[in-house]
């Protein structure tokens, strides 16, 4: 639970909740002094919202303003207090922003919302943030999106913290050149971006105590995992209990039997206390993926395709749109010309799709 506020009025407490990932704001009704039972509180009016991030009371106490992150980008709701969600009020830009009340010729049944501190970045040359170096970090192409380097700095301290290892300073892979082209993975990586990093794929801890725990979740018809890293302080301070076992893959190992599934969950639920790492990197806007189920690439026979390790931040952008916020047009040209993408066998059919210009060089 964090970020307790009052209501304009004082009659009711709001505060965010993380479950399993999703974001909820949660509105407490409170009793006024001189109410009978005024030091209990009345049942909780609780308001969902996916990937919730933040909050802030409407000025008259009857509604809250909520700020979102998803992997389609970042937004602004409005959510009354009785429960009714009043929709989309805004799509946000990339990057940081605070949300604040304008003062002045706002009617009072709906005042207006000023977004601080997010700028649009646009594809014109003077907007483009470019790649930042990852300090002190071990990792094969130690670079990331400019324009993120903070808040995945911020993130790796929160991890550190929280765990009492710095989880995120060895990373298997982030940054990867455009022409970079390999059979285990997708040719339009998010890695080229500088929006993606992978994990380390295992963690133990003293006398290979397992410190990294798997669970598997459906959404969808989709398989993804979420990621749970033993707390570094075991009374309760950090992290929480676990509540299935974890899971534990078939992926080369031969075993028909198994293969079906994928491997199978374990036996017993793991004891003490655990640090949701999927929840957390979502908080900075960094997303899982779902594994990989079809192909040569199936995640039950094919390491490759487990993806359980791959996080990355797309704010709604497109592929194309977010190369060009760390590459110049000449760079993208030359990289990704129609004639060098079909030397490579890579198709041309999704250059669309994937924010491509129309009449992308030499293209009709």
């Amino acid at each position: 639970l964090r970020a307790p506020a009052w209501s304009p009025d004082g009659r009711r407490l709001a505060y965010l909740r993380q479950r399993y990932g999703m974001g909820q704001v949660v509105v407490q009704a409170w009793a006024e002094p001189g109410d009978t039972d005024a030091a209990r509180p009345a049942p909780a009016t609780t308001t969902l919202a996916a990937q919730v991030v933040g909050f802030a009371w409407f000025p008259g106490g009857q509604a809250v303003a909520v700020t979102t992150a998803g992997r389609r980008g970042r937004g602004l709701q409005v959510r009354p207090v009785d429960g009714v969600a009043a929709g989309d009020v805004a799509v946000l830009p990339p990057g940081p922003g605070h949300v604040s009340w304008a003062a002045g010729a706002a009617p009072p049944e709906l005042p207006a919302v000023e977004i601080a501190g997010a700028v649009p970045v646009t594809g014109a040359p003077d907007a483009r943030p470019g790649l930042a170096t990852l300090a002190g970090i071990e990792v094969p192409g130690a670079r990331i999106h400019a324009g993120l380097a903070d808040d995945f700095a911020a993130l790796r301290a929160d991890v550190r913290a929280a765990t009492g290892r710095d989880f995120l300073g060895t990373l298997a892979d982030a940054w990867r050149p455009l022409g970079f082209k390999s059979s285990g993975s997708a040719f339009f990586s998010w890695h080229k971006t500088g929006r993606a990093f992978d994990t380390q794929m295992e963690l133990w801890g003293p006398g290979g105590r397992r410190d990294m725990v798997l669970v598997r979740d459906e959404a969808g018809g989709r398989t993804q995992w979420r990621m749970f890293l033993r707390a570094g302080a075991q009374d309760g301070s950090a992290g929480r209990p676990l509540f299935e076992p974890g899971w534990t893959f078939a992926a080369g190992s031969g075993d028909a039997g198994l293969a079906q599934a994928g491997g199978r969950r374990g036996a017993t639920v793991p004891g003490g206390y655990w640090v949701d790492f999927t929840a957390l990197a979502a908080r900075y806007g960094w997303h899982r993926i779902p594994s990989i189920g079809r192909g040569r690439l199936d995640w039950r026979r094919s390491w490759t395709g487990i993806e359980y390790w791959h996080y990355e931040r797309r704010d709604g952008l497109r592929w194309f749109e977010a190369a060009r916020q760390v590459y110049d047009d000449a760079a993208l040209a030359e990289a990704l010309h129609p004639d060098r993408l079909r030397a490579l066998d890579v198709s041309l059919g999704r250059l669309a799709g994937l924010g491509f210009p129309a009449g992308w060089p030499g293209e009709s």
